[in-house]
Order: C-alpha cells, then sequence, then structure tokens
C-alpha cells in the first residue's frame, strides 16, 4: 500500500478521525486557524502530508523528551509500555523507539522496532512519509543481511524516490550502481556517472560526471565570478575528490580559495599539485589551526567573487551544483543566497542519516552561495568549531528576509558529503545528536535569541572580532584570548550566577579599581582563585570536578547544569554514627600550612570519636593537599566562600539562609569556628538557636597588622566577639585574659604531636641554631640575623638555620647582602621535624605577642632547646628547666644564651631532655583531646546525645 494514498482506506480514516481533536489541531497549528478551513479538511489535503499530527499523541510528547535528555529512561519504559497496548495513539511508539535506537547504531534494536512498525498500516498512516522504511533497510544492510534489505525495497508501500534509488546502489553490483546514481539526476542534470578509474570500485573517490557547458546566459552572467573556499585540515587522503569536483564544475569562471589551517600532514603537497593543473587554485596558509569558520574568514576577506560559496575538503559536488546555484540567484535578483540538498554517505558511498527522517536528502546549508552584499551587511561567519553554518544561515534571514534564500533543486542531492568517525559531527560532546540536548542546541538557542533581539543593523559580525556577538558554549569556542574571555564574561552574564555585588563587597581592590566586576572576574579573578557569588566556590568546584588550570570553574559549572544554591560539597572518609552532629568552620587553607591549619587538623584528629559527626567548612580548597588530608577525618566537607569579618563590612545574607536551612536539615548539635575572624557561621546559629563556640587564638591587642585587616582597633574586636559567640576556647593564659571572660571560657593549650622517637642532637663543633617561621620582620627575622651577626662578631662556634618561605623581607636582605656567612636559608618544610632534626636550640624572637606559639612547642616536643622573649603566651610555654625566657628585644640577652649553650653540652642535652617530657604531660595529643571534648560538652547545653558519650 503507497503510503501516500493509505488515507483511501476508510477504516483507517475512520480511525483517524475518531481520534481527531480539531480543537488541539487549530491550537497546535495557527496557520489553520487562519487559512479558515475545517481542520480535518485540512490534515487530509495537506497536514498529513506536511508531517502533522491530528491530534495530541503520547508517544510524540514522549520523544520530545527523549530527546532532551531530561529522562531518558523513565521515557524509553514509557514507550516500551505504550507498544505493550495496541491502539492507533500507541503505533507510533515503536517508530519513536527504532529512531533512537538507530541513532546509536543498535541495529539489532532497530530492526525489531522496525519490523513491528512496517506491519502497522495505523502508525504508517500517521506517518505518511518514507522514514520507516530508510531505517528498516538500514538496520537490515547493517547487520548484514541483505536479504531482508531487499525485500523492504521491494515493499510497495515504499514508492520510489531519491532514497530509494540511494538504497538500492548499495545493493547493487559496482558495475550497476552508476545506472542507480544517474536516476538521481535524470531529467534535471548530467547524469552519466563514470569512474575515474575503471579498475578500481565506485566511490565517493572515484566517482565523475561528464557536465555539458553551462547554459549560456547573458555574456554578464557567464562572467560572474564565483568564489568557492574550501577550509582545510590535515585532508591528504580527500582533499583531492572536493577540488577534482570543483575543478569539473560546469560554471567554469571560478576562485577557488584553499585555506589550510596548520595541517600537519600532507595536504598541502596535495593541494600544490591541483594548483600546477587548475590555476584558479589559490593557497592560503594559517601558521596556528584556528578552525574551519575562521579559515573561511581567512579567505573572505581576500575573495574577489562576486558570488561566494563554501565546500568541504572531503565532499564531493556535482559538476553541476555552482551552475545551479549561481544561475538561481542571476534570474532571481531579489534572493540574497541559495542552498543546495546533499546526502552523507561513507567514502564506499554507503547512504544514510545519523537520525531517521523522511529523506535521506536534506538541505545542506553548508552549501550557501551568497551575493557579496551579504558580505557587506552581516559580515562573517562566527567563531566557532560546529554551526556556525546555520546561525549564519538565519542571519541571512534576519536581515534579508524570511524567504531570501532559495533552494536550489529541492529534493535532489547536489552534493555527497562524507562521514567519518573522528569528524565533529560525529564525536560525542558535538554529536548532531546535540542539536537537541547539548552543545549544539545551546549555541542555535543563543543565536536565535541574539539576532532576534539585535537591530539588524547590528548584525555585522567581523573576521576576526575580540568581542562575541554571543555566548556560546565553552566546548566549541574559537577565536582569540580576548574573545574566549569575552565568551565567559557573555556567559556568567547570561547565566546570572556572577554576583556583581557580592564580588565588589568580597575584593576591594576591585571596588578601588573601579573595573567591571565580571570583567575583572573573567579576566584575573577566576586565574587567582577567586569566587564569583557566595555560594561558589571557584576552587572548591575545581577540586571536585578535577578541572585542569585552563579550564574555567564558573562556565564548566554552568554548562553542566550545577545547582548554584547549595555549595561544593562532598563525602568525608568516616561513616556516620549515632550522636551528635558538630559544624566545623576552619579560616585558612593554603599550601604551606601554618598555626591555623595545623590547629584545625588537630581539632578535628581529637573529634574523631564515638558518637561525633563533623561536617568540616572551609572557605576554600586551594590547597589539594590541605583537604585530602583533612577528609580522613570528617563525615562531609563543605566548601563554603565564608569572608573574614572586618568592621561595618555587610552580611553575607545567602550564606547565612544557607546555613540556617542546612544547620536544621543536618540536626547540628554545636557550630564551632576555629578562630575570632569567622563571622557569618556563628551568625546562622544564633538564628537557628544552636550553641555557638568560637575558639580564639589570636592576640588582637599585640597584632596591630590583624587589626588593620579587620578595620578595628583591638577593643573594637573584643566586643565584636562577645556578642558574637556562647562560649569561647582560648589557647593560652593570655588570650584568655584579653578575652576577660572566665564565665564563658576555658583554656585549651594547643597540642603537639610526639613522635615515638627524636633525633639526636647534632653534637658537632658548632652550635646549630634554628629558628622556623613565616620569615616577616614582625615574626623576628631582622632579629635572628642580628644575633647570627653579633654571634660571628664574638667568633661563637654558632650556624643559623633559617627555615620559611622566601618573604619579601627576606629577599631585600638577600639582595642586600645583608647576611652573614654562618647563617643558612634553607626554604620552607612541611614537616617541621626534618629542620629540627638540624638543630640543637630552636628561637622565637617575634615582635608581636605571640598568643601560643606552636613552633616552640614542636622544638619541646622534639627534645629541643628553646630560647623565647619574655612576650606574648610565650613563657607559659617556657619554664627554666626547658629553656630561657628573655626580657622581650634584648638581643645581647640571647647571644649570652647561645654563648652558654655553645660551650655547656651537658645542660644543652638536660634542658632538651626536660622540654621533651614538659610538651609530653601538658600539651600531648591525648591530653589535649580530653581537654577540647570536655570543653565542647560544657558549651553543648549537655543534649540527651552528649550525656550519653560523656
Amino acid at each position: 500500500m503507497d503510503a501516500r494514498n493509505l488515507l483511501t482506506n476508510e477504516a483507517l480514516r475512520s480511525k483517524i478521525e475518531s481520534i481527531f481533536d480539531s480543537e488541539w489541531y487549530l491550537e497546535e497549528y495557527p496557520d489553520v486557524r487562519r487559512a479558515k478551513i475545517s481542520p480535518f479538511q485540512h490534515y487530509l489535503e495537506y497536514g498529513r502530508a506536511e508531517g502533522r499530527f491530528p491530534c495530541a499523541l503520547t508517544a510524540i510528547e514522549l520523544e520530545k523528551r527523549l530527546w532532551s535528555a531530561a529522562d531518558i529512561d523513565a521515557v524509553l519504559h514509557a514507550l516500551k509500555e505504550l507498544i505493550s497496548e495496541p491502539g492507533l495513539q500507541n503505533d507510533l511508539a515503536a517508530w519513536v523507539l527504532a529512531r533512537w535506537h538507530g541513532s546509536f547504531e543498535r541495529w539489532v534494536e532497530v530492526q525489531n522496532f522496525t519490523e513491528t512498525l512496517l506491519s502497522n498500516s495505523s502508525a504508517l498512516t500517521l506517518l505518511a512519509h518514507h522514514g520507516p522504511y530508510l531505517l528498516a533497510f538500514a538496520a537490515a544492510y547493517r547487520l548484514g543481511d541483505l536479504e531482508r534489505a531487499g525485500a523492504i525495497l521491494s515493499l510497495t508501500g515504499w514508492p520510489e524516490s531519491m532514497d530509494k534509488y540511494l538504497a538500492r546502489s548499495m545493493l547493487a553490483e559496482d558495475t550497476k550502481k552508476p545506472s542507480y546514481f544517474s536516476l538521481l539526476w535524470q531529467n534535471k542534470l548530467a547524469n552519466v556517472v563514470k569512474k575515474i578509474d575503471a579498475n578500481s570500485p565506485i566511490s565517493l573517490d572515484n566517482l565523475t560526471l561528464h557536465a555539458p557547458p553551462a547554459e549560456k546566459q547573458r555574456n554578464i552572467f557567464r562572467s560572474t565570478l564565483v568564489t568557492v573556499i574550501v577550509p582545510l585540515f590535515n585532508a591528504e587522503a580527500t582533499v583531492s575528490t572536493a577540488l577534482y569536483s570543483l575543478s569539473s564544475q560546469s560554471w567554469k569562471y571560478l576562485e577557488i580559495l584553499v585555506v589550510d589551517d596548520a595541517s600537519t600532514d600532507a595536504s598541502v603537497d596535495v593541494v600544490q599539485r591541483h594548483i600546477q593543473q587548475d590555476p584558479r587554485i589559490r593557497l592560503i596558509r594559517h601558521h596556528t589551526n584556528q578552525g574551519a569558520y575562521a579559515a573561511r574568514n581567512s579567505a573572505l576577506q581576500v575573495a574577489k567573487g562576486e558570488y561566494i560559496t563554501t565546500h568541504d575538503a572531503d565532499d564531493w559536488s556535482h559538476p553541476q551544483k555552482i551552475e545551479m546555484q549561481v544561475t538561481a540567484l542571476l534570474k532571481r535578483r531579489h534572493y540574497a543566497a541559495s542552498v543546495s540538498h546533499w546526502v552523507r554517505c561513507s567514502t564506499s558511498l554507503e547512504f544514510g542519516s545519523w537520525r531517521a527522517e523522511p529523506s535521506w536528502v536534506h538541505r545542506n546549508v553548508s552549501s550557501i552561495m551568497v551575493r557579496r552584499k551579504v558580505l557587506r551587511k552581516i559580515g562573517y561567519w562566527d567563531l566557532v568549531s560546529v554551526n556556525s553554518d546555520t546561525e549564519y544561515y538565519y542571519r541571512i534571514k534576519r536581515y534579508f528576509g524570511e524567504n531570501s534564500i532559495i533552494e536550489v533543486l529541492p529534493g535532489i542531492p547536489l552534493s555527497f558529503g562524507r562521514t567519518e568517525s573522528t569528524s565533529l559531527t560525529q564525536s560525542k560532546l558535538t554529536h548532531l545528536r546535540t542539536q537537541y540536548s547539548g552543545v549544539r542546541k545551546t549555541y542555535h538557542d543563543a543565536a536565535m535569541a541574539w539576532q532576534a533581539a539585535t537591530p539588524k543593523r547590528k548584525l555585522y559580525v567581523p573576521a576576526f572580532p575580540d568581542r562575541r556577538p554571543f555566548p556560546a558554549p565553552e566546548l566549541i569556542i574559537r577565536g582569540n584570548d580576548n574573545q574566549k574571555s569575552d565568551n565567559r564574561r557573555l556567559l556568567a552574564a547570561a547565566s546570572g550566577h556572577f554576583d556583581a555585588e557580592y564580588y565588589l563587597l568580597r575584593y576591594p581592590d576591585v571596588q578601588k579599581s573601579k573595573m567591571d566586576p565580571l570583567v575583572h572576574y573573567v579576566s584575573f579573578g577566576e586565574a587567582e582563585g577567586r569566587d564569583p557569588s557566595p555560594l561558589f566556590s571557584s576552587s572548591g568546584y575545581c577540586y571536585l570536578k578535577e578541572l585542569s588550570p585552563t579550564e574555567s570553574p564558573l562556565i564548566h559549572a554552568i554548562e553542566n547544569g550545577w545547582n548554584f544554591s547549595k555549595p561544593v560539597a562532598f563525602k568525608g572518609e568516616l561513616d556516620p554514627r549515632d550522636g551528635v552532629t558538630i559544624a566545623v568552620f576552619g579560616h585558612m587553607v593554603s599550601e604551606q600550612q601554618f598555626g591555623g591549619e595545623r590547629s584545625l587538623m588537630d581539632m578535628l584528629r581529637a573529634l574523631n570519636a564515638p558518637g561525633i559527626n563533623v561536617i568540616l567548612y572551609l572557605p576554600s580548597a586551594g590547597s589539594a593537599n590541605y583537604i585530602d588530608a583533612v577528609k580522613p577525618y570528617c563525615h562531609q566537607l563543605v566548601i563554603l566562600p565564608f569572608r573574614w569579618w572586618v568592621k561595618g563590612r555587610a552580611l553575607d545574607e545567602k550564606i547565612i539562609d544557607y546555613l540556617v536551612k542546612t544547620f536544621d536539615e543536618q540536626q547540628i548539635s554545636l557550630v564551632y569556628v576555629n578562630t575570632l575572624v569567622v563571622y557569618e557561621p556563628l551568625l546562622a546559629a544564633k538564628a537557628s538557636n544552636i550553641t555557638g563556640v568560637m575558639h580564639v587564638r589570636e592576640l588582637p591587642a599585640a597584632d596591630e597588622a590583624l587589626c588593620n585587616v579587620l578595620g578595628a582597633s583591638a577593643e573594637d574586636v573584643k566586643q565584636h566577639v562577645l556578642g558574637l559567640a556562647d562560649g569561647f576556647i582560648a589557647n593560652s593564659r593570655s588570650v584568655a585574659d584579653w578575652l576577660g571572660e572566665a564565665a564563658r571560657c576555658s583554656i585549651v593549650p594547643n597540642c603537639i604531636n610526639l613522635t615515638e622517637q627524636v633525633a639526636p642532637l647534632p653534637n658537632g663543633e658548632r652550635l646549630q641554631v634554628a629558628m622556623l617561621s613565616s620569615n616577616l620582620a614582625k615574626k623576628g627575622l631582622d632579629d635572628f640575623i642580628e644575633v647570627a651577626k653579633r654571634c660571628a662578631q664574638s667568633e661563637l662556634p654558632i650556624d643559623f638555620l633559617l627555615y620559611g618561605p622566601e618573604s619579601v623581607d627576606l629577599k631585600v636582605h638577600m639582595s642586600n647582602n645583608s647576611l652573614p656567612d654562618s647563617l643558612s636559608v634553607c626554604g620552607y618544610v612541611a614537616n617541621p621535624n626534618i629542620a629540627l632534626a638540624k638543630a640543637d636550640v630552636v628561637v622565637n624572637l617575634s615582635h608581636f605577642q605571640e598568643s601560643f606559639g606552636r613552633s616552640v612547642l614542636e622544638a619541646m616536643a622534639f627534645g629541643r632547646t628553646v630560647i623565647v622573649y619574655n612576650w606574648g603566651a610565650l613563657p607559659e610555654l617556657v619554664g627554666e628547666d626547658v629553656g630561657f625566657v628573655v626580657p622581650y628585644n634584648q638581643l645581647g640577652a640571647v647571644v649570652d644564651k647561645l654563648a652558654l649553650l655553645a660551650h655547656d653540652r651537658s645542660l644543652l642535652k638536660a634542658l632538651g631532655a626536660s622540654a621533651r617530657e614538659v610538651a609530653e604531660k601538658n600539651y600531648g595529643f591525648e591530653h589535649y583531646s580530653n581537654l577540647l571534648r570536655a570543653c565542647l560538652f560544657k558549651y553543648s547545653q549537655r543534649t540527651v546525645a552528649w550525656q550519653v558519650m560523656y
């Protein structure tokens, strides 16, 4: 039965009439309503042949969801359920499933569904096109069932057509294939098909026609120059076919511009040989690979033709293709451009389509031929990897009108487009499937939105612009660095996930620069690890997704559907426990781990106990090593870009709202912050009626630099923290005295990780004195250097070892050659024991009052004698039996103590052994853990869960 005449079957017509929905039809097809024709009459006479449907069909609605990639498994299940229930509404499910599996080349599934489909007259009636036959034939052919393929060709329901000629050629013997190709162009064009090499099988590279000269026109027609642009990249195996088919064109007045896009194979040599045979071919070369559309634009800048078209380096064209397209424009002056149709095939001339459609032959937008005025009005191709042809096609229509492009010989293929698995149309991320859901659709939607919103006079696109006309998916963007940066700006702006107000408040230097915050972010901020919004951590996302340094975390998140209403989070290595859950907030993450990072690690280790769950919040993931180090001690890790408190700054309300919500969801029992600079988490604790505990490890009264950072006096800082937290933990008596809140404050000194064995003293002829520091002047750098100089002047047998980063202050000394010969700059070491093993004595000469003195305690635990200033909390650590406390800034006293130790090695050993004992007794990890957990229990309001634990 002929698919075009199926409705002559009265039973089928009655079936369709029984489901026809006039109201739906008029709503779905407004042109029918405007025509004021009976909807059913329109469907019978026109609509069915045009691919319209008589009513809302469940299978068709499910197909839309299927190709949008929203819930594929659920849709596939629903479609299979439809097939199991016979009925006209469900008959199309087999077609939907067959073409879906066909797009993945799952030919066994396709064959099963098409067998059902071809036996179903109702489904064929509703479809009214050749797609089911083409798909069934393709499945049989791909499975090697040539008998079945031949039987499908014999079905009376499949009328003679271009597609059927192509299908027959695939089953024909080599000598008979040309006759089927000839049928494609009979009565329209030259159709005597021959082989170039008679002794080889016919193929895309062994195919030619002898076309008559172009139709005689007026002289001006015959002398009209057409430029054909051929982008070329590593096509040495195919470019001869393309150039041969162009040289053989009946329209002889051609300029063929081949643009080599930095090929690495012998493509250029092949082109050079063709140039020797056809002087109309010119070669343009790119020194770097820029993409096919950049290659086109390079040629377009020098093209001389009044008409301009393109041709891929691996395709074949009928010798009258150019003639047909140019004469269509010469005869019809009101058209701006022309396009022809094509069919895709393999090199061995196996035809098909990646997604089953009514026909294998379809419009070829890359064949577009434009008048030169089109270039003057709308410019060049957009610099992306795929789909720029389609954007240009619609840009022409937007500027010159919906009917400004003429289709030449529709339904007749004037080109054969080679399809290979390595092409961009077939690769996973840019596959043609992505025109329904993925990069192609995203790009197309953005292009159409830009064209619709842009005045025609502003649709011009330069050849190599620094700015993009509209955002494109990062995966397909080409062009220079400026354009790529601008594209990220557009993508971020369009997404709404860049918070300009937050960015300016978070980074005052950007505000001072008066630079557009989004431009700053894409140009500098992102590479610097800055965050674009209150809940999105750039470094956290990079860590989670394992992005390379060149990938944009924000754009990657946007394009992959990230949920920006929640921060980056991932599971820690601890399994959930029955008991309480504590939200722990650290304030620093750096590759070189100093006191803040180490103290947080100690605290996490102490909380790794039965009945305690820890959710750890960090402001960044700037150090992957540190993130890896803390994951074993938490149940969940959240990278939330909260910032330090600064006097007078606005609150990050989004962070507070998020924390209040998540505290409730996670049933948080206690909020603990590891420093006095954390702000919003404690406000969220108050709003949630959860106890907030602040572990104070700073001494603002003696830290002018910290006060400057916070924009507050020490008294301001104190009043702020006293009103913020419910309870305090001080790491020394000095800190507790500064707070002055004995009722709400407990003292828990920092702990030390004692090694089972310590390295023996160097015990050399010269005393080895070390300082482990951040090497800033305020940390005692200048004092240490001066002590070394004085010892050298006194000819004391002492060497000085300076450990820590190469700070600005240290670089000044090094550039001035002001370091004595007895002092060695040893660099930063992550493990302090490496440095301590080389030292006899460790000094701390910090100019501001330390709130604790971790480096001093580490030295004591390693059995080393220490010398410190009588300043800050250091005297609390160092008694006369473990080292020496000297008056602040009295360098002579330091030299005297070093001289004593240099000459009395027995005293050195005794003090070191005593230091080890004191560290183990008062600052060991077990002692610290018990103190810390007892304090948290005290502040926990003694919930039932905590009472069970303690």
